[in-house]
């Protein structure tokens, strides 16, 4: 009776072992990611020079709006042989124009941000129905749908106490003038020692004439114009948020780190 006894328990520990023991693999579905990312972090624009395959694409809406917004119903193409359910969550993605650098002329990449979020409510075969639930922007026909929020690469930068300079190269609005709590994109990353919470002012020369610009002996005077914090950081390039402005700033504008 002992010896039974004792057998039973040798083959509990063992079951329990292997529970224990047995590394756990972890399948995301789009609900789950969606639910996973939903615990207030947030998703920052950044520029990337490869493109993130996605689960299809919106085609249409209920309505034929060219602006979509939240509660608006589309038409989504899922790219084969993607299948979903109702209930399923998506990203809504979008890639803009080539970014060039304003000085070098340099191709940066392409600005990606997310604009919002849906969720199916149904059909069958490729193009199926879903509801807009969540907008920061409008959303357009051609936006992309992914099953988890873009990112940019993980990037290490090992801290620097030097100044560092760069300029201003896009806005998240294509826009030539940029102003307060605007997303804005520099030419510095974590190749150069930048951190997410580095701080920069941001000057821009006044007007001189040309003879005294064409001389590279002469100090060109600069004004400070505004100031911004980095929120993400990619290896050529950082995403920063104007902070502070007493113009608007432009592309070209210089950005210099305010040492700690």
């Amino acid at each position: 009776m002992e010896r039974k006894e004792i057998l039973i328990t040798v083959v509990v520990l063992f079951i329990s072992g292997l529970i224990l023991f047995t590394p756990h693999i972890i399948t995301a579905t789009p609900k789950e990611t969606s639910s996973a990312f939903s615990k207030g972090e947030k998703v920052y624009p950044f520029i990337t020079t490869q493109e993130i395959p996605s689960w299809g694409e919106i085609v249409g809406s209920q309505e034929g709006s060219v602006n979509l917004t939240l509660g608006d119903v589309v038409y989504l193409k899922l790219e084969p042989p993607k299948n979903v359910k109702p209930g399923d969550h998506f990203f809504i993605g979008r890639y803009l124009d080539a970014v060039i650098h304003p000085q070098t002329k340099k191709d940066m990449g392409r600005v990606v941000f997310i604009p919002g979020e849906l969720v199916v409510l149904g059909g069958e075969g490729n193009i199926i129905t879903a509801k807009i639930h969540k907008s920061s922007q409008p959303i357009e026909c051609g936006d992309k749908i992914y099953s988890a929020p873009l990112l940019p690469l993980a990037e290490t930068s090992i801290r620097t106490n030097k100044k560092i300079k760069g300029q201003v190269i896009f806005s998240l609005n294509k826009s030539e003038n940029m102003t307060l709590k605007e997303y804005i994109f520099i030419d510095r990353g974590s190749q150069d020692g930048l951190i997410v919470g580095n701080t920069f002012k941001i000057y821009r020369p006044g007007h001189l004439a040309e003879k005294v610009l064409s001389d590279k002996g002469n100090q060109i005077p600069k004004f400070k114009i505004g100031e911004a914090v980095i929120v993400s950081v990619q290896k050529e390039s950082s995403t920063a948020v104007i902070t502070n402005s007493s113009q608007e700033i432009k592309p070209g504008d210089e950005v210099i780190s305010e040492m700690e």
